[in-house]
């Protein structure tokens, strides 16, 4: 196990991951999330509860076991050295660091590798911190809030990456106020609201398993006895929640039996699944 966290505070957070782990940590912007980033990279003081790197308490680790975590903080780098100097300094301090893999990855990523990060755009700029962290394959790579600064081919590029560095056995953490950009590369989420994980699971078994199907028209009576009591009705239009894991019926098979009424389905984000808010429909 890499990262183990037990009893963490009042709210006695607790979750594991393993090598090859995508996590998402995901949750409000006052959630909590950094804070708890902070307390795993030994940054922050914990009272309540423990933290094992690689077996190890994040209390008691040496140079080296911290070399094996490595953190992409969400804001950008504004020393005045190109992005050549900056991986040089790097390399003096991780062994693993091999020039031709960060001109591999400038390249693939669009980086200059000869540009000063201040004269850099965000984008280029936070991808340089990114690869700067990614290029020395640590055991654990712990990025908050990355999408920031970034365009989204650039994010869609890094997400990409970021799944084949996990197929290799890199155990990644990365958070973000929302689930929609990174649910589809991550394994693994956990909802922290209120500095406390309010849900956690498989994210396959779980996001795409409920989505709101609203009927205009027809017979409604035949979709409630399929769907039960909608979540939202006015007039002639009525919402109802589909949940596979309550249904015998696929989404296709109960659209083709609504006939000729108007028939439109939408997938629930992850963060309507989890704190069951039908909100939007109403």
């Amino acid at each position: 196990m890499i990262l183990e966290i037990k009893n963490l505070n009042q709210s006695n957070i607790s979750f594991s991951m393993d090598s090859g782990d995508f996590l998402l940590l995901f949750g409000p912007d006052d959630a909590g999330k950094t804070e708890l980033i902070y307390q795993i990279l030994g940054l922050r003081h914990f009272r309540q509860g423990e933290i094992w790197f690689d077996g190890k308490s994040v209390k008691t680790l040496g140079r080296n076991d911290r070399r094996e975590i490595r953190f992409v903080p969400d804001s950008v780098c504004m020393e005045h050295i190109t992005a050549r100097e900056y991986f040089a300094m790097l390399a003096k301090t991780y062994d693993e660091y091999e020039q031709e893999d960060v001109l591999d990855m400038c390249e693939y990523f669009g980086v200059n590798i000869d540009v000063k990060l201040t004269d850099m755009t965000y984008n280029e700029n936070k991808l340089a911190m990114l690869i700067g962290a990614m290029v020395t394959a640590p055991k654990l790579l712990i990025l908050d809030e990355p999408m920031n600064f970034l365009t989204q081919e650039s994010a869609m590029k890094l997400l990409g990456f970021l799944k084949f560095l996990s197929s290799r056995g890199m155990a990644i953490l990365i958070s973000a106020a929302e689930a929609k950009e990174v649910k589809d590369y991550c394994n693994r989420y956990i909802y922290f609201k209120d500095d406390a994980v309010a849900h956690s699971g498989d994210m396959k078994d779980i996001y795409g398993s409920q989505k709101a199907i609203t009927v205009v028209g027809g017979e409604q009576s035949l979709i409630r006895n399929l769907l039960g009591a909608p979540i939202f009705q006015m007039r002639h239009r009525a919402t109802y929640l589909y949940d596979k894991a309550m249904q015998s019926r696929t989404v296709p098979e109960i659209v083709g039996l609504m006939g000729n009424a108007d028939v439109e389905v939408e997938n629930l984000t992850l963060e309507e699944i989890l704190d069951k808010d039908y909100t939007r429909w109403m």
